[in-house]
């Protein structure tokens, strides 16, 4: 197909393509750039020309991407026959159930965070001193005075109204946090 028969057929110019698909032009250039989506000509002025089949492969992208999926993978189930597209949505479940499981600890800790400074606000909970080691959890080796969040011997001082206590009440992420961002590209 010459490049004025496929500029006569459908196509989009590459800031359409980006509205359309809700991308950045220059997500769209680094797509090129790596050979994941290559436009289907170029127009004579040398602008990208994309048709619907780029639509549609764009289309699978995004879903590969909402899925969590790195661009290398993405480009595997694309083009490779032989890739095995059911063992990476398994795994791409499991590592969803696992980073739903991880917010939800968190959003119940973030409640129980806030269920301690309402008692905190209405007297509840800090006595005359402002001590609130009660509100530890059981078992943790951290201490909490007058807003200081004591480890080993190493106060860390907190916003004003926030004291360590309140903080200490929230699991620390870093241990059951998996990073999913993208592995490489925009």
């Amino acid at each position: 197909m010459t490049q004025s028969e496929v500029h006569s057929a459908e196509t989009y110019l590459v800031n359409q393509v980006a509205r359309i698909a809700d991308v950045t032009v220059r997500t769209l250039h680094y797509y090129e750039e790596i050979g994941l989506l290559v436009p289907a000509a170029r127009s004579e002025a040398g602008y990208r020309l994309y048709d619907v089949a780029n639509l549609d492969r764009l289309r699978q992208i995004r879903v590969g991407r909402e899925l969590g999926l790195s661009l290398e993978e993405i480009r595997r189930s694309l083009d490779e026959a032989g890739f095995d597209r059911k063992s990476t949505l398994l795994r791409q479940r499991r590592q969803l159930i696992e980073t739903a499981a991880v917010t939800t600890a968190t959003i119940e800790a973030i409640d129980r965070a806030l269920k301690f400074l309402d008692r905190g606000e209405s007297g509840g909970v800090r006595g005359a001193t402002g001590d609130c080691r009660d509100a530890v959890q059981p078992g943790g080796s951290a201490a909490c005075r007058n807003g200081h969040h004591v480890d080993k011997d190493r106060p860390i001082r907190f916003a004003p109204g926030i004291g360590g206590c309140v903080l200490s009440l929230i699991p620390p992420l870093s241990a059951t946090v998996r990073d999913t961002s993208p592995r490489s590209g925009p």
